[in-house]
């Protein structure tokens, strides 16, 4: 029944989410898209990828009791989705699902790609590492903390073979 699912309605609908007042209504939003992102098909990216900006959640802002420590992150977590998004784009690949060893896409690229495919991974890193949570009280952000913590751990191997590539 999966295949079923119309993915871009789906995207869209998670986006108008992320429209709501509420930080636990766009935090919610957010940890799906990411959700689908790592456990969803090839064509969650392929959709994500066609925008420019998934989420412009630059001026969130809710004012209610944990929501003003709460916005802060979910701007700097949106800002992670989308340069993910974006470097899915621009690499037209997921770096957290590289294949590995042999088959290293690392060791398929001329210098140039390489370079620039370790720029775009650095990139990705830096907002990925911008990440903080102050609190870890409340299971919504504990599910969001996760699947951070699940990306920086994929993103790893990848980088660590990047670099060996470069010093051959």
């Amino acid at each position: 029944a999966a295949q079923n699912i119309n993915q871009p309605e789906l995207i869209n609908n998670i986006i108008l989410r992320t429209k709501e007042k509420s930080w636990i209504v766009v935090l919610k939003a957010l940890i799906t898209c990411h959700h689908l992102m790592i456990h969803g098909t090839e064509r969650v990216f392929q959709v994500m990828a066609t925008r420019t900006t998934v989420f412009s959640l630059e001026n969130f802002s809710d004012s209610s009791g944990l929501g003003y420590d709460m916005s802060a992150f979910i701007r700097i977590y949106a800002e992670y989705l989308n340069e993910r998004s974006a470097t899915y784009r621009k690499m037209t690949g997921d770096f957290c699902k590289m294949k590995r060893g042999d088959n290293s896409e690392w060791k398929k690229m001329d210098d140039l790609k390489l370079l620039d495919s370790v720029k775009n991974l650095q990139n990705l890193l830096d907002k990925l590492t911008a990440c903080k949570v102050q609190s870890m009280h409340n299971p919504i952000i504990v599910a969001a903390f996760q699947l951070i913590y699940k990306d920086i751990i994929r993103m790893f191997s990848p980088y660590n073979e990047a670099m060996i590539q470069i010093m051959e």
